[in-house]
């Protein structure tokens, strides 16, 4: 109805109601509004018009008229089934047959979308991508291929209207596996501390993207100072060995103020030997993991640290990945690059 047609009324002032069944049990049919006055402008038709239909009046002639069979949605417009009926019926229409099941859930995540636009609109959550949700913009950020949730479906969900609420890691098991066998490899250090290895020629060493040996090899040039963990020299402790991957075995001498010194050993890597990653520091690349965890707690309260970033440093090949490259940083987990120019990833899973 055009905006001249109501004069002086303005919304929430009248409304068109449906003459229905004040005692039924079915709350949806008892005088239902079909139609309101709405003032503020329309997205598509802008300020054309000021009367609107409800939701139930228009989905029950649009189904009707674009020859909708069968309806499949959450169980959560049941109730809505015998008004939709009933407005077909007195305009002589065909109905549907419904189907009806529950939405599923992963844990600790928002799937309504009342709840995740209250939650962006305190400004606790970033937008409809952030990593945190379960939408198709946010798995498809972290690094879930389409053919995972495909097979997750399959196997896991079925058409039922009891809520299920499953595990992240079932999702992650299924995508690991689909993922691994593509995914280069480079090396990350987070936490990093500074060793600095005495008696460490220059040295460069080749490298393989992936353990199978399928994707090639990348070249690393180490010298005498080397980022990696703090918290494997820690746990090595004075005296104690590592193995730094394919370059050399590592006695740490001291771990004192910030500062690692230690010396190469000769020979090839011991029996359980701790093997861990490292960047050269010469040719380090400051590099930022987001890190999303659940953004509600068990109790239902919002998680203030649901999304962590961790810092430390990357070997210089992530400065040739694009933005939405997947690559495994060994003994860390499957990340995404997530700009284009800056250094910034998303964890996706271990």
């Amino acid at each position: 109805m055009g905006r001249d047609a109501l004069g002086e009324v303005r919304g929430g002032e009248v409304s068109l109601r449906l003459v229905g069944d004040m005692r039924s049990s079915n709350t949806t049919l008892r005088d239902p509004v079909i139609m309101r006055v709405v003032d503020y402008p329309h997205p598509l038709k802008g300020d054309r018009y000021r009367v609107w239909p409800t939701y139930d009046f228009a989905v029950s002639i649009e189904d009707a008229v674009c020859g909708v069979t069968h309806v499949l949605r959450t169980s959560e417009f049941m109730l809505r089934n015998e008004l939709q009926d009933l407005i077909r019926s007195y305009l002589g229409l065909p109905n549907p047959t419904y189907v009806e099941y529950e939405r599923f859930e992963f844990e600790g995540t928002p799937v309504a979308r009342r709840e995740i636009r209250a939650l962006i609109e305190r400004g606790v959550i970033k937008g409809w991508d952030d990593p945190r949700l379960a939408t198709v913009a946010s798995i498809r950020r972290r690094g879930i291929v389409p053919e995972a949730l495909r097979e997750f479906v399959m196997r896991y969900v079925a058409l039922t209207q009891s809520r299920k609420v499953y595990s992240w890691e079932l999702l992650y098991a299924i995508n690991r596996r689909l993922i691994d066998r593509d995914t280069p490899r480079m090396f990350f250090v987070d936490g990093p501390v500074k060793l600095t290895l005495l008696n460490l020629e220059p040295v460069e060493v080749e490298v393989p993207l992936h353990p199978e040996g399928h994707m090639g090899f990348r070249k690393l040039r180490a010298s005498r100072e080397v980022y990696v963990r703090r918290q494997d020299v820690a746990e090595a402790g004075a005296g104690g060995r590592l193995r730094l991957k394919h370059l050399a075995n590592v006695r740490v001498l001291r771990l004192e103020d910030g500062i690692a010194v230690g010396e190469v050993l000769p020979g090839p890597p011991e029996p359980g030997m701790r093997v861990v990653q490292w960047v050269p520091v010469e040719s380090a690349v400051p590099t930022r993991v987001l890190m999303p965890g659940p953004t509600f707690k068990p109790d239902g309260s919002f998680n203030e640290e649901s999304l962590r970033t961790v810092e430390g440093y990357a070997e210089q090949g992530v400065l040739g990945l694009k933005k939405g490259d997947r690559v495994q940083f060994e003994r860390f987990g499957y990340c995404v690059k997530d700009s284009e120019a800056d250094p910034v990833f998303v964890f996706t899973h271990r």
